[in-house]
Order: structure tokens, then C-alpha cells, then sequence
């Protein structure tokens, strides 16, 4: 399809660049290794050499991420590809692009931490308002989806706009909640595509009355992306904000916040219309076992991480 071909060849575009990037790496210091990295670059003079290899490694992982504005193929991506492979891509390309970016750019590039900071916290701006605002104007719900997704790229490269432990583990407990909200809103789609449910937003009218734990559940996913409490998206993105604070980047704080009050725009659309638009049609829509658990299940994580953070927080020595 149109949607697996761009995205296969604009990866190879932005694979070929990451490489080239490391590429430059390795030629400036003669090193692999992410502790030697350190070491050769910390006793070299920051150069454009260093400069455009650091540039290129944020842009080949800013589209693994999705990060705007390298950004231009996911919301084609999410709608045109099998409501599956898009629940794979909400959260797994991302796992991979922020693991890479987490061990790399703190270990390897500590020398130069403040320049990449620096761009981490405009990439975080530009995810977060251009996801939020296009997604206003979405009227497809895995479109506005793959919108939410940029923006949520954005509350996640906060983290790395801090730079210190807790800005980083704020991020992979935040990354872990967003997943699970991710996943649970791509499986609700699967749930309603299944049958035979359109993929408009006006599409869900009256979910509640046609499935009701179904339509709760849709509702509890959106809510915790915007992050109200008392579910796991409110506490990441306290977290989050909160360690942004903590590092006086109460600018990038106040940005993130006004971003999450915009998101709420589009999230309470699909909402309203699960409880307040009447159905188009007034037959109960079973749902599979498995899919109907799995849904469940990721319902009952996001309130217990919401109510008992603690637990997850431990593992990852927030």
C-alpha cells in the first residue's frame, strides 16, 4: 500500500542519515563504545564536525520517533495501514528511536549535553503544538490518533530537555503510560472496525448504549492522555512537568501544560460522541473475548498506576 511504501522508504532515508551521523561519530573518535565516545570527545574542542554527526544522529532518531518535523509520514502511516500494524506503530517504533536516543546521547555525548538539550526542548515544542493543533481539525479517529501520538513525542522529549536522572526516568515511566493508553484506543478501533463500525469520529455516536464497558474504556484511554487524574497519564505528565520545573525550564512547563489543556479539544470530541449523539444503530456490538480482556486489562494498569504509581516507579528508580 501507498502507506507501507512511504514509510519503508523514508525509513531507509532517515536510517541512512543516523548511520551517516554515527558515522562521523566514529571518525572523530575511533571509538564504538559509548563510554570511550565520551572520553575521546571530552578531550576535543566541540567542532562542526561533532555538530552535524549530532544533528544527524537527532534527525535519523527524530523520525524513528516521530518528532516534528520529521513527522511528515505518520499520520498517513496510522491511517492507511491495518488497524494491527497501527497499534504496533503507536508505541513500538517509539520504544526503539527513545531507547536508542537515552543511551546514546547522555553516555556518549555527555560533553555536549546543553547543545542537544537545547534542541531536544524546541523539538518538544514543535511536537507538542503542531500534534495538538493539526488534531483539532482531525475528523478520522486513527488520524487524530497518529496526530496525538506527535504531540505525545513531544511530552516525552521533555525529559530529555532536562537531562538529569529524573527528567529521564519521568520520561520512561510517562513513555510506559502513554504506551498503554496508546494501545488500549488502537484496540477499541480494532473492537469497532471488527464490526463493521466506520473510522470517522461521528462514527462512534452513541457507543455507550451499543457497548458500554467498550465505550468506558475508550473513554478512560483518552482521558489518560490527556492526563486527568486519578488515572497514569495525569501522574506522567506530573512527573514529567514537574521535572522540567525542578530544572527551571518552567517556560518548557508552562508550554506543556497549555498543550495538554488544547488536546482536551479533540480527545472530549470522541467522548461526547460515545455519550451524547444518539447511534446510528441501536444493536449491542459484542466484542471477541481476547480483545474485549486485553482491553480491560490495560484499563485496570492505567487506573492502578494512576491510584499506585509506586510500584512501577521503584523498577525504574524515579
Amino acid at each position: 500500500s501507498e502507506a507501507a511504501l512511504k514509510y519503508f522508504l523514508l525509513g531507509i532515508v532517515a536510517s541512512v542519515i543516523l548511520l551517516y551521523g554515527m558515522t562521523l561519530l566514529f571518525g572523530l573518535t575511533g571509538q564504538t563504545n559509548f563510554i570511550a565516545i565520551a572520553k575521546e570527545l571530552a578531550k576535543q574542542k566541540i567542532d562542526a564536525t561533532l555538530a552535524v554527526a549530532m544533528l544527524m544522529i537527532i534527525v535519523g532518531l527524530g523520525f524513528k520517533v516521530a518528532a516534528v518535523p520529521f513527522h511528515f509520514w505518520a499520520p498517513d502511516v496510522y491511517e492507511g495501514s491495518p488497524v494491527p500494524v497501527a497499534t504496533y506503530l503507536a508505541a513500538g517504533p517509539k520504544a526503539g528511536g527513545f531507547a536508542a536516543i537515552i543511551h546514546l546521547f547522555p553516555v556518549a555525548l555527555a560533553s555536549v549535553k546543553p547543545a542537544w538539550a537545547m534542541v531536544f526542548a524546541a523539538l518538544a515544542v514543535l511536537s507538542m503544538t503542531v500534534g495538538n493543533f493539526v488534531a483539532l481539525a482531525q475528523n478520522q479517529i486513527r488520524r487524530l490518533l497518529g496526530y496525538s501520538a506527535i504531540a505525545h513525542t513531544g511530552y516525552l522529549l521533555i525529559g530529555l530537555a532536562v537531562a538529569d536522572q529524573i527528567g529521564y526516568s519521568s520520561m520512561i515511566f510517562y513513555f510506559f503510560v502513554y504506551s498503554l493508553a496508546a494501545l488500549g484506543a488502537f484496540l477499541v478501533v480494532l473492537a469497532t472496525t471488527e464490526r463493521g463500525i466506520g473510522e470517522s469520529v461521528t462514527d462512534f455516536a452513541g457507543l455507550h448504549k451499543r457497548a458500554p464497558m467498550v465505550a468506558f474504556a475508550m473513554a478512560v484511554f483518552l482521558f489518560s492522555l490527556v492526563g486527568l487524574p486519578p488515572l497514569a497519564g495525569f501522574m506522567g505528565k506530573l512527573f514529567l512537568f514537574s521535572a522540567a520545573v525542578k530544572s527551571n525550564l518552567i517556560w518548557l512547563a508552562v508550554v506543556a501544560v497549555l498543550n495538554s489543556v488544547v488536546s482536551f479539544g479533540y480527545y472530549v470530541t470522541v467522548i461526547r460522541q460515545m455519550y451524547l449523539a444518539p447511534p446510528v444503530i441501536d444493536k449491542a456490538m459484542p466484542i471477541s473475548a481476547p480483545l474485549y480482556l486485553s482491553i480491560m486489562l490495560i484499563v485496570a494498569a492505567i487506573i492502578v498506576l494512576g491510584v499506585y504509581p509506586t510500584a512501577f516507579l521503584s523498577i525504574i528508580n524515579l
